[in-house]
Formats: C-alpha cells, sequence, structure tokens
C-alpha cells in the first residue's frame, strides 16, 4: 500500500531524495474528555521514530514533538498483536462512528515484509481491562510531557 503509493510518485517522499522505507509503522490516537482534545501520531520508519501530539482545549492548542525511542514504540505497538483482549474493541465495519468523547480512538498502519494494513480500535473510557488501560496510559503519558 505505502510502497505502492511511493512507487507511482517516483519511489521518493515528496521532493525528498530519500528511498522509499522498508518498513513504516504508525499509531495515531486521538480522545477528548470534556472540553480537553489529545490527538498524537508515532511512527517507525527504519528504525527512525517520531512523535507529534497536538492538546487543545477548545480555545488554544499546541503542537508540539516528543521524543520516542525505537524501543519505546516497538513496545507501544508490540501490544497490538500481543494482547487478544484488544481485538474485542477493533472497528468491524466501515459505517461504525467513531466517538472520540467517549472512547480512546487507535488507528494503527503498518507496511513490512510484503504485509500491508490498517486497523482501527474504540477502547472507551470506562473500559474495565487494567492491562488496556494501563497501555492506554503509556500512550497518553507522552502527550502529558508538554502540559505542566
Amino acid at each position: 500500500m505505502f510502497k505502492a503509493l511511493l512507487k507511482a510518485v517516483g519511489g521518493k517522499f515528496s521532493n525528498s531524495k530519500l528511498p522509499a522505507p522498508n518498513e513504516i509503522f504508525v499509531i495515531d490516537f486521538f480522545t477528548q474528555k470534556g472540553e480537553l482534545a489529545t490527538h498524537g501520531t508515532m511512527s517507525l520508519s527504519n528504525g527512525l521514530s517520531k512523535s507529534t501530539w497536538t492538546i487543545g482545549d477548545g480555545t488554544t492548542e499546541r503542537k508540539f514533538p516528543v521524543f520516542v525511542d525505537e524501543e519505546m514504540f516497538r513496545d507501544i505497538w508490540d501490544f497490538i498483536g500481543n494482547t487478544p483482549d484488544l481485538g474485542q474493541f477493533q472497528v468491524l465495519s466501515s459505517e461504525a462512528q467513531l466517538d472520540f468523547r467517549k472512547n480512546f480512538v487507535i488507528g494503527i498502519v503498518f507496511d513490512f515484509k510484503e504485509q500491508s494494513g490498517q486497523r482501527t480500535y474504540l477502547v472507551p473510557h470506562t473500559c474495565q481491562s487494567t492491562t488496556i488501560m494501563d497501555w492506554i496510559l503509556k500512550i497518553t503519558a507522552l502527550s502529558e510531557t508538554q502540559l505542566a
């Protein structure tokens, strides 16, 4: 999917001279509690990780990078495949309503070793699984580095 897109534009990132990545993993996270909206995008491409967060309260918005090393990214990513209980929150219908006021909306995209795909999860704010909520807290803690 991603490689096909890059091949269509000459195998490069936009105007960059960088070759297409061999692997790419993206985690997109969004939720809103009260007036506070939190959106984060984390990625890992060829061993290089990146994380950008946006926090808004309806009147102001702050966007900032947060350091995430490859080990931390892979720890968050591997949870998805290693936790069968998360599957109960996977969105299976394109008609599903992504209610971010009641849920943590987590989307993933990946392309590696000739495999590519995407998934979306809706984890309720009221989720009773401590394992899943600990994982969510690990993700949201990244956005809180700039709130103090």
